[in-house]
C-alpha cells in the first residue's frame, strides 16, 4: 500500500478563480481531479467538512485508519500551503517520485487532510486554531471547526502540521540543538500543544516539511528525535487490554467504543432522565429510557424514581399542559403513555389522551392534521406516537385513523420524492433530525399498532389497513436513509450534504427506529442489522462517560436555505435533547443484545 506522506498537500492548491461566481465550481473540480490523481490501494477519501466556497474538505486515508484498534501508529497529516499553481506541480512530481520508494511511514495508518484554504484578493488566508466561534459558523471558523472537530473524534496518535521546507520554525528546530521551538500560537500544532482536540485527550503534534527533497529525508531522523517523536510513550507502551501503540487521546476512543448497552446507559443516567420541570419531549423521553432501563435488568428502583419525578402531573397539583401548547408539549406525554404501558395504571392513560385530543375540534370531529405542525416533519413524531398510544391504551379506533390521517398530511408537505423529508415546505432540505423525527415517530406509533392488534377487543378491519401503511411508509423512508449512512456509521446534518457534520441525534433517532424494526420483525435482518451495528459504534464514540456528547444540533425551526443548516451550532458537551435521544438508543441497543442472547441460548 501506497503510504506517501505529501499526497495530502497537492489538494490544498488551488489556483485563485477569475471570478467570485465560479469559485465554488472551479474548486470542485480541481478537488475532484486531484483527489483521481491520488488514488492509491485501498484508499478512502471522507469529506470531513465544507468550505466557505461550499467545495468539500476532503480526508484521504488508509482503510485501515477507521479501525481505532489497529496496532499501527495513527497519524494525521494536515497541509497548509502556499495555493501557487507551481507548488501543485511540484507536489505531484515529489507524490510520483516517493511511490516508488519504501516509505518511511509503511508502518503507520495516515490520513491526509488537505485544508482547502479561503483565497483573499491577492493571498491565501491562514486558518486560525483552534477555532473561534460556535461550530460550525461561516466563514474559516468554520473550516477550522471541522479540522479541529475531526482530530477529536478520529483519535489519531500524532498530527503532523504540513509546513514549507523554508517555514521559519521548521529552519529553527535544525538549529536549536534539542531544544523545544515554539509554533505560532495560532497555528494547528501550537493550538494542539495547549489544549485538547475537542477535549478527548492528549495527543501529539509535530511540524513537518510538506516537500521532500533529498535534504530533508536525511534530516528526517535529527527531527524526530528533536520533536520527542521517537521518544513518545504510545510508541513504547502497549495497552494491556488491547494491541498497538496508544496515545491518550485514542486510548479514551477505545474506551468508549469498548462499553457495552447496559453501561452506556448507567453512565447518562447519571447526567440525564432526573426531572420533569416541564412536560416536553427531551426530558420526557430521559425519562422513558430510565423506566425501560430498569424493565431490562430487573431493578425497580428506576421506574418508582420515574414516577415520583411525574407525581405532580399524576395528582393534577401541576398541569401537564400550559396555556402556551407545543408539538414537544404533546410530545411529552410520552413519558405517560409508557407508564401507562408498564403500571396499567388509567390515569396516566387519562393524561396521554388529553394531549392527543389537540388532533380533534370542540365537537370531537378530526382536525386535518394534530395542531401545532407548523409545517415541519418533526410533526410525525410529535404527534403520531401519542395519537397511536391513546388509541392502544383507552381503546378508541379514532386516535388511531387520526395518526394516519396526520402522517398524510405530514407526508404531502415534506416528503420529497427521492423518500427523504424536507425539514418544511420552506426549504429543500433533508435536515438530520428532521428524518430522525419520523423515523422514531413511526417506529413508536407502529409498536403502538402491533400490540393493538394483539388485542381481541379491537377490530382487526380497521387497525390492519393503517398498520400497513404506516408501516410501507416507515420501511420506504428507512431505505432511503440507509444509502446516505457514512463510512463511519453516522448521519449528517443534512443527510444527503455528505460535508455537512456528522450529526447524534439524527443518528441515534434513525438507529433506533432500525433497531425497533429489527426486533418487532419489520425490516430485513440481513440488511438492516449491519447498519445498526455500525451506527452503535460511531455513537458509543460520540457519547462521553461524563455525559458529554459531540455534535448534537442546537433547537433548530424552519430554516429558508441549505446555509443556514449547515450553519446550525453543533453542541459540544451536556445536552439535554442529545442525553435524551442517546439514552433512548442504548436502551433499545440494550434490548436488542438480550433478546438475541435468549433466542441464541434456545
Amino acid at each position: 500500500m501506497v503510504r506517501t506522506i505529501v499526497m495530502a498537500a497537492v489538494l490544498i492548491a488551488m489556483a485563485v478563480p477569475s471570478s467570485a461566481e465560479d469559485m465554488q465550481s472551479k474548486l470542485n473540480a480541481q478537488v475532484e481531479a486531484a483527489c483521481a490523481d491520488l488514488l492509491w490501494p485501498g484508499m478512502v477519501r471522507l469529506p470531513i467538512g465544507i468550505t466557505p466556497q461550499e467545495s468539500l474538505i476532503w480526508c484521504l486515508m488508509d482503510e485501515e485508519a477507521l479501525d481505532y484498534r489497529t496496532s499501527k501508529v495513527r497519524v494525521v497529516m494536515v497541509g497548509e500551503l502556499d495555493g501557487s499553481p507551481e507548488s501543485v506541480a511540484d507536489f505531484i512530481e515529489t507524490i510520483r517520485q516517493r511511490q516508488r520508494e519504501d516509505s518511511l511511514f509503511r508502518d503507520y495508518c495516515a490520513a491526509f487532510i488537505p485544508i482547502a484554504v479561503s483565497l483573499g484578493p491577492t493571498q491565501s488566508v491562514p486558518l486560525s486554531f483552534p477555532p473561534k466561534g460556535q461550530a460550525y459558523g461561516n466563514g474559516d471558523s468554520a473550516t477550522a471547526a471541522y479540522i479541529w472537530r475531526f482530530l477529536g473524534w478520529f483519535a489519531p496518535d500524532a498530527v503532523f502540521e504540513l509546513v514549507s521546507p523554508q517555514d521559519d520554525v521548521w529552519k529553527q528546530v535544525f538549529e536549536a540543538d534539542g531544544k523545544d521551538v515554539a509554533w505560532p500560537q495560532d497555528s494547528l500544532g501550537g493550538a494542539l500543544r495547549r489544549q485538547t482536540a475537542a477535549g478527548w485527550g492528549d495527543t501529539y503534534a509535530l511540524r513537518w516539511p510538506a516537500v521532500w527533497n533529498r535534504e530533508v529525508t536525511l534530516e528526517l531522523t535529527k527531527v524526530l528525535e528533536y520533536s520527542g517523536f521517537s521518544k513518545m510513550d504510545f510508541l513504547s507502551k502497549q495497552d494491556p487490554l488491547l494491541p498497538g501503540p496508544f496515545s491518550s487521546c485514542r486510548r479514551n476512543a477505545i474506551a468508549r467504543l469498548n462499553r457495552t448497552p447496559r453501561q452506556v446507559v448507567a453512565e447518562l443516567l447519571m447526567h440525564y432522565g432526573d426531572h420533569l420541570d416541564t412536560v416536553m419531549y427531551q426530558p420526557a423521553l430521559a425519562l422513558v429510557a430510565r423506566s425501560r432501563f430498569g424493565e431490562l435488568t430487573n431493578d425497580a428502583a428506576p421506574l418508582k424514581s420515574v414516577e415520583e419525578i411525574v407525581a405532580p402531573y399524576y395528582s393534577a397539583d401541576k398541569p401537564s399542559l400550559g396555556d402556551r401548547i407545543s408539538g414537544s408539549h404533546l410530545a411529552g406525554h410520552l413519558v405517560f403513555a409508557e407508564l401507562a404501558r408498564i403500571t396499567g395504571d388509567r390515569r396516566y392513560v387519562e393524561l396521554v389522551a388529553e394531549a392527543a385530543g389537540y388532533a380533534f375540534d370542540e365537537e370531537g370531529k378530526p382536525r386535518e392534521a394534530m395542531q401545532f405542525h407548523n409545517e415541519m416533519s418533526d410533526a410525525v413524531f410529535m404527534a403520531c406516537p401519542i395519537l397511536t398510544a391513546a388509541g392502544r391504551f383507552t381503546g378508541d379506533p379514532k386516535y388511531i385513523e387520526m395518526a394516519l390521517r396526520h402522517l398524510d398530511f405530514m407526508r404531502d408537505l415534506c416528503l420529497r420524492d427521492d423518500g427523504l423529508y424536507r425539514h418544511s415546505p420552506l426549504n429543500e432540505s433533508p435536515w438530520g433530525r428532521g428524518n430522525g423525527f419520523p423515523a422514531l415517530g413511526l417506529a413508536l406509533a407502529l409498536t403502538d399498532l402491533d400490540a393493538v392488534l394483539e388485542s381481541p377487543s379491537f377490530d382487526r378491519s380497521v387497525v390492519e389497513p393503517i398498520r400497513g401503511e404506516m408501516l410501507a411508509a416507515f420501511r420506504a423512508h428507512l431505505a432511503a436513509l440507509v444509502t446516505y449512512q457514512d463510512l463511519t456509521g453516522t448521519w449528517h446534518q443534512v443527510i444527503d450534504h455528505p460535508g455537512s457534520y456528522r450529526e447524534l441525534t439524527s443518528t441515534c433517532m434513525i438507529t433506533f427506529a432500525i433497531l425497533r424494526g429489527l426486533s418487532q420483525g419489520w425490516l430485513d435482518e440481513e440488511t438492516y442489522r449491519p447498519v445498526a451495528l455500525r451506527a452503535w459504534e460511531a455513537i458509543k464514540l460520540r457519547v462521553g462517560p461524563d455525559g458529554g456528547l459531540f455534535d448534537v444540533c442546537t433547537g433548530t425551526g424552519k430554516q429558508a436555505s441549505l446555509r443556514q443548516y449547515l450553519e446550525r451550532p453543533a453542541i459540544l458537551g451536556l445536552d439535554e435533547r442529545g442525553g435524551a435521544m442517546a439514552l433512548m438508543v442504548a436502551a433499545e441497543m440494550l434490548a436488542s443484545e438480550s433478546r438475541q442472547s435468549k433466542v441464541g441460548s434456545k
